[in-house]
């Protein structure tokens, strides 16, 4: 758990540098969308949905709140690991206990994060549609599930090929199963922008990410220093780019 503490440190400082530049300008990059998008409406005479309240602040998020975040989510992956590691030790043959480490750790990044993150990445925060965010939240956790059970079924199909094709290729044999097991689930499930509630919106896409904001002809409209709109195609104050 103290190890898993410190790693969450770690993470912390480097989405704190890295990561909260990229949130903050996907949360940016929507309220900019949101904007245009209220004062087209305002200009065709509908009243646009009103924010709600802000919970937290973004100062509060972008500090505290992910270094709580984080921390707290390094001492459930510590404990995660240390029972990993205990239900592994013994039952793995003559592996040094170092290396079995590693390679519960290892097996869990690859389990737990990225194979799901193959299919479906991570958005920022305030980019997702929130009408998917059950649909998302259970596909995420449907691949973490497979990826698991794939992987405990991969090792158990190493083990059996084990006396038959020597170590070195069972193992092989093994990996290269979970991968095409797991190939054929990520092809059948749905990306994320074909979920019903983007696809009303934006059409059949990969990603959910809000597109661009279109005017009646199509082309995308921009803002532009004056307040005046060249075509009359209704995007005041804003002009196809």
């Amino acid at each position: 758990m103290g190890v898993g503490a410190l790693a969450g440190l770690v993470a912390f400082v480097f989405a704190r540098i890295f990561a909260e530049p990229v949130i903050q300008a996907a949360i940016d990059y929507e309220s900019g969308r949101d904007e245009a998008k209220n004062a087209l409406e305002i200009a065709a005479g509908i009243t646009p949905e009103s924010e709600g309240p802000e919970l937290f602040s973004r100062a509060v998020q972008g500090n505290i709140g992910i270094g709580v975040g984080m921390v707290a989510f390094g001492l459930a992956i510590g404990c995660f690991f240390a029972v990993a590691y205990c239900m592994a030790y013994g039952r793995t043959g003559r592996i040094r206990p170092r290396q079995l480490a590693l390679l519960v750790a290892l097996a869990g990044f690859l389990t737990f994060y990225l194979v799901p993150f193959i299919k479906y990445p991570a958005n920022p925060p305030a980019v997702g549609n929130p009408d998917t965010i059950g649909d998302r939240s259970g596909l995420f956790l449907l691949m973490i599930v497979v990826s698991v059970v794939f992987a405990i079924g991969a090792v158990a199909l190493g083990k059996r090929l084990q006396a038959r094709f020597g170590n070195w290729n069972a193992t092989l044999l093994a990996g290269l199963a979970f991968i095409v097991l797991v190939g054929i689930v990520m092809a059948l499930l749905p990306s994320l922008g074909q979920l019903s509630a983007n696809a009303d919106v934006s059409g059949s896409l990969l990603t959910e990410t809000p597109q661009p904001l279109t005017d009646p002809a199509g082309p995308s409209c921009t803002r532009v220093s004056t307040p005046t709109c060249s075509t009359g195609s209704g995007c005041t104050p804003w002009v196809p780019r």
